[in-house]
């Protein structure tokens, strides 16, 4: 099948020795989309800069040390989402509410449970497990204080601490991330 394959110019570059452009491939069809892909062709920039999405530049160093912050976070949650669901499973296993509307209205004050209100109980009712119709990492410090458990405790404390700081860590590489519109840069 043919398509047809072009570049457009879409701005100057920051520095101005080179330019932003846009590869586009269009399949020659009527039930295929364009596909469009930006690119900076300036050695410098390059250098300096990265696209995100299509809309602006953001400086190179800043966005791979907040990547490298948002793997690292993907890790931890990796290691915490089993830990913190045994962890909520115990504590209902050990004393349970006296009933699962009571359960439901205890997790959903704790900002953990979104299943509603005729879906909780008839799932619960089912054999599902609270961690099941929960996000236990939505409040982990909620878990880890009603966490009795002292295996479980002495891994989830250090993971949650870890995932807190990431967590700032990205918040704080978002503020201080230099970014330049495409919009604001001459064509």
């Amino acid at each position: 099948m043919a398509s047809d394959k072009w570049t457009e110019r879409v701005s100057a570059c920051p520095c101005g020795k080179g330019r932003i452009v846009a590869d586009i491939d269009s399949p020659d069809n009527p039930w295929s989309r364009p596909s469009r892909e930006l690119r900076i062709e300036c050695d410098d920039c390059e250098k300096q800069w990265v696209l995100s999405g299509e809309s602006e530049l953001v400086d190179r160093k800043t966005h791979e040390a907040s990547s490298a912050v948002w793997h690292r976070l993907y890790e931890i949650e990796k290691e915490l989402e089993p830990l913190a669901s045994r962890a909520l499973d115990e504590m209902f296993e050990k004393s349970p509410a006296p009933t699962f509307k009571a359960e439901r209205q205890m997790l959903t004050e704790a900002r953990l449970c979104f299943a509603g209100p005729i879906v909780y109980p008839r799932e619960r009712k089912a054999g599902a497990s609270v961690s099941e119709l929960c996000e236990p990492l939505k409040n982990l410090p909620w878990i880890i204080s009603r966490t009795t458990n002292p295996t479980l405790l002495a891994k989830l404390e250090p993971l949650a601490g870890e995932k807190a700081n990431l967590e700032a860590s990205r918040e704080r590489l978002w503020k201080e991330m230099k970014r330049i519109s495409l919009r604001s840069l001459p064509p």
